[in-house]
């Protein structure tokens, strides 16, 4: 048995609309579940609680939840619930982590490329000629430039291989892209020709689409670590976790009622039989596999005889007590 004494807690947030109960409703239940319980352990080490919502309408419903709150902590300084806002950081989780967002930015090196300029001379006959010989090419210049912007806040997220990767298509496209952020909207603004515009904005596409595939991975692998914990014996030694993107693969495979799963162990191949196991290489060598079950007890009791958004509600009660109080589980 292990005692946890934990400073985050997660929170899963998934409306299926079967309850019919209002997202405002949930969001008020889900906050005042996590203030109840922290004020009655006031001792608790948890610092941070983090909501996941899987519905991007509800982050309107959290915030103003959340707005509601801290506006509630103005009249009621020196309060449980004032003392609460200053312990945990939640506020930064809905208002959009504005200081590690301007970090971000900060680090975030696009640098507009400006075309060289090319120069034209023109003669004719008259003076009229040459005018209309040259509002032609400009009119054609004009006709055939384009300006597009992609607006994801995910390109906030942009490592700095990834600004270097936007950064060179610029020089390989001849296009221009400027980085702006405006009322908390970052977008890619993207200059040129029009066939030149397209083809930039498929692959900063595609480069976005990757970061964010990667941060919804991330996010899938700490939960599975959260749920459980998938572990491995080697001959003659004692069972060891392994690691957080295998743990998640097992946990996503024996969720999906998958009989095996292909997995790789200190660089091998094994192929693990689920539930129970065991992993076998190609050469027929067996590894032991378990998995231990964190949110065990009470908890599974809720899928017996609760409805979903009595589970829910009920399950942060429960966990927040758990991790409050130190209890093994």
């Amino acid at each position: 048995m292990i005692t946890h004494s934990l400073a985050v807690f997660y929170v899963c947030c998934i409306l299926s609309g079967q309850g019919n109960v209002q997202a405002g409703q949930v969001a008020d239940a889900m906050l005042d579940a996590v203030i109840d319980v922290l004020n009655q352990n006031p001792s608790s080490t948890l610092t941070t609680v983090r909501i996941i919502i899987f519905q991007q309408q509800m982050l309107k419903d959290f915030h103003n939840s959340m707005l509601q709150r801290e506006a509630g902590e103005q009249q009621e300084k020196g309060t449980l619930l004032s003392s609460f806002g200053q312990r945990f950081k939640c506020k930064s989780f809905f208002f959009g982590q504005s200081e590690e967002k301007q970090k971000k930015e900060d680090e975030i090196s696009i640098v507009p490329v400006k075309a060289d300029p090319a120069c034209f001379h023109i003669c004719g006959g008259t003076q009229a000629k040459v005018d209309a010989a040259k509002k032609w090419i400009t009119d054609l210049i004009v006709n055939e430039q384009t300006s597009t912007a992609i607006t994801d806040n995910v390109i906030l997220d942009l490592s700095k291989a990834e600004s270097q990767l936007i950064n060179d298509i610029q020089k390989k496209m001849g296009v221009t892209i400027q980085m702006t952020n405006i009322d908390s909207q970052a977008s890619l603004i993207v200059e040129g020709l029009s066939k030149d515009v397209i083809k930039a904005l498929s692959e900063i596409s595609n480069i976005l689409k990757n970061v964010r595939n990667k941060q919804e991975l991330d996010k899938k692998v700490e939960l599975a670590g959260a749920v459980a914990d998938w572990q491995y014996q080697l001959q003659g030694q004692p069972f060891q976790s392994f690691d957080a993107l295998t743990n998640y693969e097992l946990e996503h495979a024996l969720q999906q009622d998958q009989k095996s799963v292909n997995i790789k162990v200190q660089g091998k191949d094994y192929t693990a039989s689920l539930p129970e196991g065991p992993a076998t290489d190609k050469k027929g060598n067996t590894l032991q596999i378990i998995r231990i079950d964190k949110l065990k007890g009470e908890i599974q009791l809720l899928y017996l005889y609760m409805s979903k958004v009595q589970r829910n509600l009920y399950l942060i009660r429960v966990l927040l007590q758990k991790l409050s109080h130190n209890e093994h589980f």
